[in-house]
């Protein structure tokens, strides 16, 4: 399965959130379920200048999980989005299954800007 590609904006300077859900499809009926969170591992890293930052749903990793929609956030605090260089920087998101399988779920850029 190909990763998925969605650019989020951020204001340097400023609190901001994104976030995501992870989902399965089903290769012959095409039908998409939530990922099972679970278990399971996730994984952000952005790729930027001045350090890569590594966020994870592993207690304290800093990505939160609401269990009932299962969105998975980074809440940022000014001082996580001032750390971003203008412009953009490149993340990939990596599920790694209940069973073991790992797989990159998400990509895209994280656009800086101020």
């Amino acid at each position: 399965m190909q990763p998925g590609q969605h650019d989020f904006t951020i204001r340097r300077g400023n609190s901001d959130i994104i976030g995501f859900r992870l989902k399965n499809r089903n290769i012959i009926t095409g039908e998409e379920t939530l990922a099972t969170l679970d278990g399971a591992q996730v994984v952000l890293t952005v790729a930027r200048a001045g350090g890569d930052v590594m966020k994870s749903i592993a207690v304290d990793g800093g990505l939160i999980v609401n269990a009932i929609t299962r969105l998975v956030t980074w809440q940022m605090s000014p001082a996580d989005t001032q750390a971003f260089p203008p412009g953009a920087s490149t993340y990939l998101v990596r599920y790694t299954a209940p069973d073991g399988t790992v797989s990159d779920r998400l990509t895209g850029k994280i656009i800086a800007e101020g």
